[in-house]
């Protein structure tokens, strides 16, 4: 299980309070995010690119608040322990950088693992 440490959406950082509520749960192909406070957790699919550079992953969900959407990728493993995301929420296209800038769409979150 993954935590949220810190999330900006289009250059903006998002809330302490929504941030630290924040989990990741992926087992297998299916992901799961949690945020503290909704009514129910955004599950689905998830597929895995490691050969690309950076690492891609194409998301499908399948419940909750984003149903039937795709949202495309790029990871990053810090250690062990951290993994960096960046998500196009407009799911046109994998994001080449791990940034979040003014005006876009795309949501950058840093996960430390949980124990």
């Amino acid at each position: 299980m993954w935590k949220a440490v810190t999330a900006v959406l289009g250059g903006q950082p998002l809330p302490d309070a929504v941030v630290q509520g924040t989990t990741l749960k992926i087992t297998g192909g299916t992901y799961t995010v949690t945020i503290q406070g909704t009514p129910q957790p955004d599950k689905g699919t998830c597929l895995v690119d490691m050969k690309a550079s950076p690492k891609r992953i194409t998301i499908k969900t399948n419940e909750a608040p984003n149903r039937g959407k795709t949202f495309l990728a790029i990871y990053e493993f810090g250690d062990n322990d951290s993994m960096q995301v960046c998500y196009d929420l407009t799911g046109q296209a994998f994001p080449k950088k791990f940034k979040s800038e003014k005006g876009t769409q795309m949501y950058l979150v840093n996960y430390r693992r949980q124990k």
